[in-house]
């Protein structure tokens, strides 16, 4: 079985561009409920998933004094761990 790559890998690999993961995070800084998200060339993420399923993250954003930069800090940390589909 072959497991694929994060985000983070292909951020790297060049795949998808800083721009477009950038995009993710204000969308999903937008709306949390946001599901399906495109990256790159066909590549989907869901978005309430990914960031969800992050401990740290979900700390960060239940509480009511982080500011923007850290939200925005852990949302993205969050997806750069995410695989997409």
């Amino acid at each position: 079985m072959t497991v694929r790559p994060t985000i983070r890998d292909l951020l790297a690999f060049g795949d998808i561009t800083s721009i477009e993961l950038d995009d993710a995070v204000k969308a999903y800084l937008r709306d949390p409920t946001i599901g399906q998200f495109l990256l790159g060339d066909g590549l989907r993420i869901n978005l309430k998933a990914a960031v969800h399923g992050n401990a740290h993250a979900m700390a960060i954003l239940r509480d009511r004094t982080s500011r923007t930069g850290a939200r925005r800090y852990v949302v993205r940390r969050a997806l750069l761990d995410a695989r997409p589909e």
